[in-house]
Formats: structure tokens, C-alpha cells, sequence
């Protein structure tokens, strides 16, 4: 099965539409939300086979919705999206492991062929 319906949640909308533009290019049909109670009423209408979260978000850190939205697809690929570089983010990023999300990341801002790069790899 393909994995090509997509959420992306980040409270930047511009970020949201860059990841939106790179993966229509390869047929991927996508959502954005950019706060976290959009996203909870999107996932309950329509099945998200990937979904990507924004770790520092202003109503919602990434590691909890992460949890949240794992309740409500438990077979969905969560990816974690940040531009945070600080000195626990390995430790942020086994949480967001133990809360159902990818191991792999995507670290803002992106270069060409991240996006696909965490998809492959998670």
C-alpha cells in the first residue's frame, strides 16, 4: 500500500505549504492544520497515512499531540518537524519515539530531499 495521504501540522502556515508543495510534486495528497484542534477534527474525518508535526507549536508541544493523534491512527507515521537545536533534543526525540512517532526527523529549515529522505526512513 502506497502511503500518500498526508497531514501537516505546524503553526508556521508557510512551512506547511513548502512540505505541502514537495510532496504534490510526487503525487501525495495533502492536509495542513495549523493548530492542534484542527488537526484532531481533520484526523477524525479522513485517514492519515503520514503525518507530520511541528515540535514547539503555540497551543501544543509536538511529543504530546504526537500521543494524541497515535490514539487516533495507531498504524499512522508521525514524523517530528524542528528547527530546535538545543542540548535535550535527543532526549525530546525518544519521547516523541515512546509517544508513537518516527525515530526519523526533519530538521528546519529542510534541504532538498529531506522530506522524502524521513518518509524512506521511517
Amino acid at each position: 500500500m502506497e502511503k500518500n495521504k498526508v497531514l501537516i501540522i505546524d503553526d508556521v502556515k508557510i512551512v506547511c505549504v513548502a512540505v505541502r508543495m514537495e510532496l504534490s510534486e510526487k503525487n501525495y495528497e495533502c492536509d495542513i492544520a495549523v493548530e492542534h484542534v484542527t488537526a484532531l477534527k481533520m484526523i477524525k474525518l479522513k485517514k492519515y497515512d503520514i503525518v507530520f508535526i511541528d515540535l514547539l507549536m503555540d497551543d501544543i508541544n509536538g511529543v504530546k499531540l504526537c500521543a494524541m493523534i497515535k490514539k487516533e491512527l495507531p498504524d499512522g507515521i508521525m514524523i517530528l518537524m524542528t528547527g530546535y537545536v538545543g542540548s535535550d533534543l535527543e532526549e525530546i526525540l525518544k519521547n516523541f519515539v515512546k509517544a508513537g512517532g518516527s525515530a526519523s526527523y526533519l530538521l528546519k529549515p529542510f534541504q532538498p530531499g529531506d522530506i522524502f529522505n524521513a518518509i524512506r526512513d521511517s
